[in-house]
């Protein structure tokens, strides 16, 4: 990571961070997943984002890379909010505006049980974006059912029991247990191996 000092030298960078914008809309998603189910899903969110963003590099005044992903960030903040406004429209059903108390950015930090002080040293935090990219890729590489299952368990802002899960997944308790069980050791590898 490191400093880039003009937008255009951002670009190739959106695409190295798909899959980490696609695990910040997951996360953002997941209070109207009822909602957009039908609609919208978080390669979707992804896609915009990076195309919203992509238009948007010659406005971008940040000089390092926590300033990109912070402004990536809100990007997927922003077009999580307009789905929501979208199909609730649609749908005639009052607006809820999406959480942003930011809980979702540390689900990283969570799964792995890292904690880190507010007030960490800029090579700490750079650590971390680096372990947070990383850990969205190796999600990303996993099936769906042992993906999903992990992020419900570990990634939200509060432990979901297998029975939640399993209602969020349209599974049965012991499917997303097994789901589990298959997809941490796989993601514990990835992360050695990158």
């Amino acid at each position: 990571m490191g400093s880039v000092s003009q937008a255009g030298d951002w670009q190739p960078q959106l695409e190295r961070y798909r899959p980490l914008v696609k695990f910040w809309a997951r996360r953002q998603m997941c209070p109207h997943r009822v909602l957009l189910r039908r609609h919208v899903d978080s390669s979707d969110i992804a896609q915009q984002t990076l195309l919203t963003a992509n238009r948007s590099l010659v406005s971008f005044r940040g000089h390092c890379e926590g300033e990109f992903v912070n402004w990536l960030k809100a990007f997927v903040s922003s077009t999580v909010r307009d789905e929501v406004q979208k199909w609730n429209r649609r749908a005639r059903i009052v607006s809820i505006e999406a959480p942003t108390n930011g809980w979702f950015y540390d689900s990283a930090a969570r799964l792995l049980q890292v904690l880190v002080a507010t007030t960490e040293a800029p090579s700490l935090k750079l650590e971390r974006e680096e372990f947070d990219l990383r850990l969205a890729q190796a999600l990303e590489e996993l099936p769906e059912d042992e993906r999903e299952a992990i992020e419900w368990r570990y990634c939200e802002h509060r432990t979901f029991r297998y029975a939640e899960i399993a209602e969020f997944m349209d599974r049965s308790p012991s499917a997303v247990k097994r789901a589990i069980v298959r997809g941490l050791p796989k993601l514990r590898r990835r992360l050695k191996e990158g």
